[in-house]
C-alpha cells in the first residue's frame, strides 16, 4: 500500500491564537476539543504502560530493588492518570471521560484520585498506604524514643482497578477523536475567507 504524502500541513493550535475569538468560537472550541481528546490519550496510553509494568514485576520474585521500581511506576500511573481524568486541568479541556464509566468503576475513579490526593501528590495515609508511628523503647534500664513505619509499594486491587479503568477510557477518547475530527473538517469545510486566509498564513513547522 503506498501512502499519501502530506504536500502541506497548517498549525490550527497556532490559527486559534490569532483568531477573532467572537466571530470563531466555534472553530477556537473544535480545535482545542479534539487537541484534549489526543493529548489526553497520550496520558492514559502512558499509565497503561506503566501499569503492565507493575504487573509484570508483581509475577517475578520480589527483590527490594524491583518493589521500588514498582512503586515509581505504579506512583507515574496514578499520577498521569489522575491528570487524564482531572476535571479543573489549566489548559486542556476536560474530555469527560468518567461518562464512559459504570458506576462500579465511577467508585473506582474516585479510589484512584482519592489515592493521589491524599497519599501521593500530598503525604498522609491514605487507606493504609503510609503507616508511621512515633515510639517510645524502654531497654535495660534506658528509654528513648524512634519512628517505626510501613510504607506499601503497590497493591494488587489497584493495578487491577487502573487496568479496568483505562481498558474503558482508552476506546472512549479514540471514539471521541474521530468525533471531534469531523466535527473540525465540518467546520473548516464551512470557514469564511478571512478565517481560510489565516489557516494558509499558518503552515506547520517543527
Amino acid at each position: 500500500m503506498v501512502e499519501a504524502v502530506i504536500k502541506k500541513a497548517f498549525d490550527l493550535s497556532k490559527v486559534i491564537t490569532n483568531v477573532d475569538e467572537a466571530k470563531h468560537k466555534a472553530f477556537i472550541k473544535a480545535v482545542k476539543a479534539l487537541h484534549a481528546a489526543y493529548s489526553v490519550e497520550l496520558d492514559l496510553e502512558a499509565a497503561r504502560i506503566s501499569v503492565a509494568e507493575v504487573e509484570q514485576i508483581n509475577n517475578e520474585a520480589l527483590s527490594d530493588a524491583l518493589s521500588h521500581r514498582a512503586n515509581a511506576l505504579l506512583t507515574h500511573a496514578v499520577v498521569i492518570y489522575s491528570r487524564a481524568t482531572h476535571n479543573k486541568a489549566v489548559t486542556r479541556y476536560n474530555v469527560g471521560i468518567t461518562g464512559a464509566y459504570s458506576s462500579r468503576q465511577k467508585q473506582l475513579h474516585k479510589q484512584i484520585t482519592r489515592l493521589r490526593d491524599k497519599c501521593i501528590a500530598h503525604f498522609g495515609p491514605g487507606e493504609n498506604w503510609n503507616d508511621e508511628r512515633v515510639v517510645q523503647l524502654y531497654k535495660h534500664g534506658s528509654h528513648g524514643v524512634t519512628v517505626v513505619h510501613r510504607r506499601t509499594n503497590y497493591r494488587a486491587e489497584t493495578i487491577d482497578a487502573l487496568k479496568e479503568l483505562l481498558a474503558a477510557g482508552i476506546p472512549h477518547v479514540q471514539h471521541l477523536q474521530r468525533q471531534r475530527s469531523d466535527e473540525l473538517l465540518d467546520l473548516i469545510g464551512a470557514a469564511d475567507e478571512n478565517l481560510a486566509a489565516l489557516i494558509r498564513q499558518h503552515e506547520f513547522e517543527r
